[in-house]
């Protein structure tokens, strides 16, 4: 990973850790953790807005990250 790249997913990364601060307390939140459903999770947060300013990141960071390269002997392909 090149260091730009390397620097701007640590920079959104701190910032989807400041989002998530607003999640401290969420009996919701605290409730699914205990039951280790992040698929539920992700069904029961669907309305708050923690959870739209969140969903921007996923494609940010998709967006940062190269496909890697399987190199075998005499040819090379991505992996995906």
């Amino acid at each position: 990973m090149k260091a730009e790249i390397r620097k701007e997913r640590l920079r959104l990364l701190s910032e989807i850790d400041t989002i998530e601060k607003a999640c401290e307390g969420c009996p919701t939140r605290a409730h699914f953790n205990n039951l280790k459903d992040a698929t539920g999770l992700i069904q029961a947060c669907r309305e708050c807005p923690v959870f739209a300013d969140l969903s921007q990141y996923g494609e940010r960071l998709l967006k940062l990250s190269e496909p890697r390269k399987k190199i075998s002997i005499g040819t090379e392909e991505s992996i995906d």
